[in-house]
Formats: C-alpha cells, sequence, structure tokens
C-alpha cells in the first residue's frame, strides 16, 4: 500500500481480528482509522445499499471515510 499514498487506511473492528493488520499498517507507517461497523451498516443503509460484496462493502466504507473523516 506504501506506493499508493493512501491518506487513510479503515478497516471494521472485527472482535480483533483486525488487531494484527491494523498494527502492521501503522508499523509500516500508514494512517489508520478502525470504525464500528455497525456505524459502517448504518451509513450504507441510509445510503439504500443492502446488498453485501466485497467490493460494495469496500466503496460504502472508502465513502464513510470521506464522509465521516473517522
Amino acid at each position: 500500500l506504501l506506493p499508493l499514498s493512501p491518506l487513510l487506511v479503515v478497516l471494521e473492528a472485527t472482535g480483533g481480528f483486525e488487531s494484527v493488520a491494523a498494527a502492521s499498517l501503522v508499523a509500516a507507517g500508514l494512517p489508520v482509522a478502525v470504525v464500528n461497523p455497525s456505524r459502517v451498516r448504518c451509513f450504507a443503509q441510509a445510503m439504500g445499499k443492502h446488498a453485501k460484496t466485497d467490493a460494495i462493502d469496500a466503496a460504502v466504507i472508502a465513502h464513510f471515510a470521506d464522509a465521516v473523516r473517522p
């Protein structure tokens, strides 16, 4: 991810499973935010997104991050 120079990498909290990924990203010097998945789900529902695929989830999380600035 470093060559992409992301402004922020956003992960949903998954009961602790995100911890290693978040710590590794921070150790690599990347900005990271771990967000509450229920807030992202409510955001998605407000946008009318009810389908669940990896691509849709990634787009919703990116839109959530842009709008909320976690």
